[in-house]
């Protein structure tokens, strides 16, 4: 089996992004007042919260590196995340996540001989537990559990499988600055168990200016973002996607694999009509493109990269 030095599939991702999101929220915004209060101050109603996410994107066109052809991407995935809380410094999560990718590849006969299109159709499924809690004003900690399923159409799904834990703290210097550490240990289609550290920062540079750290599905992504007033909202940033996928049983590869790895530069602007409902628009380069191709036992068959791209995305992002 061959090791790769990039992080194949960062299944932790969504119960990283939840813990942040959920419950490492700085203490600073309760009082000790409602600390006191603890259990007893929350309605039943409050205690439950969803958030609901939905995107959808294109990669356009770029050539191959090394071989003939260009290949151009549709995406489009979707979450939800179910909250509560078990008091005002706890909570639990339940979250499920989907995805789609359709890479349209033309011409693209150097990968594997006798086809010019490897694959095409890819989906990932996930669902997670997340506890988090906020042990005083500056320490909040953080474990889950999580199952994906990771495959083209055709797979079969129980080859498709991986499970994967997290744990982690961060640490709140103030109510404007804070940084984290997480570790995420997973399963592999066909390779080692990956243990790797997921750093975080989240850091109100003054009351417009913002830096931190988004994780998302298979995604990180750290961004600078200005605030330009209480509803437009606009940033920079820089990140990386990285996923297995198990292969159709009859396509040219029987049960293989296949890693994509990309880099990604974009910026963002994103409009908040009202506490409920943000809207984004992203726009950029997948500046690297990796693919490589296994076997059914995870042995390299080959790869290749795809010349810079440009990228365009649209997410529409609702709470209750």
């Amino acid at each position: 089996m061959r090791q790769t030095n990039r992080w194949t599939g960062v299944s932790g991702a969504a119960l990283l992004a939840l813990g942040l999101a959920c419950g490492f929220a700085p203490a600073q915004d309760r009082t000790s007042d409602e600390n006191a209060a603890g259990d007893e101050a929350l309605a039943p109603a409050s205690r439950w919260s969803l958030s609901l996410n939905l995107s959808s994107g294109y990669i356009g066109e770029g050539d191959l590196d090394r071989g003939p052809g260009d290949l151009d991407i549709f995406f489009a995935a979707a979450s939800a995340d179910l909250s509560y809380a078990i008091d005002r410094t706890s909570r639990i999560t339940l979250v499920t996540s989907g995805a789609y990718w359709h890479y349209d590849f033309d011409g693209a006969t150097g990968l594997i001989a006798g086809t010019s299109e490897p694959f095409s159709d890819l989906s990932v499924g996930g669902l997670g537990l997340v506890y988090s809690k906020r042990i005083d004003e500056h320490w909040s900690i953080i474990v889950g559990a999580h199952v994906r399923s990771a495959g083209e159409s055709g797979a079969d799904f129980g080859d498709t499988i991986t499970f994967s834990a997290v744990g982690g703290f961060q640490y709140a210097f103030s109510d404007s600055f804070s940084v984290g550490l997480s570790l995420l240990v997973s399963s592999q289609l066909e390779d080692d168990v990956l243990v790797i550290p997921i750093p975080t920062i989240d850091w109100k540079i003054d009351e417009r200016w913002r830096f931190a750290s988004e994780a998302q599905v298979d995604q990180v992504l750290y961004l600078l973002s200005y605030k330009l007033n209480d509803q437009w909202n606009v940033g920079l940033g820089a990140g990386f996607y990285s996923q297995r996928f198990r292969l159709d049983k009859n396509g040219p590869v029987p049960n293989g694999l296949t890693d994509v790895f990309r880099v990604m530069v974009a910026g963002r602007a994103a409009y908040t009509p009202s506490e409920h409902v943000t809207i984004a628009l992203t726009g950029g380069f997948v500046v690297y493109h990796d693919i490589e191709l296994m076997n059914a036992a995870g042995g390299h068959l080959s790869s290749d990269e795809v010349q810079p791209a440009p990228m365009v995305g649209l997410s529409v992002g609702l709470s209750f």
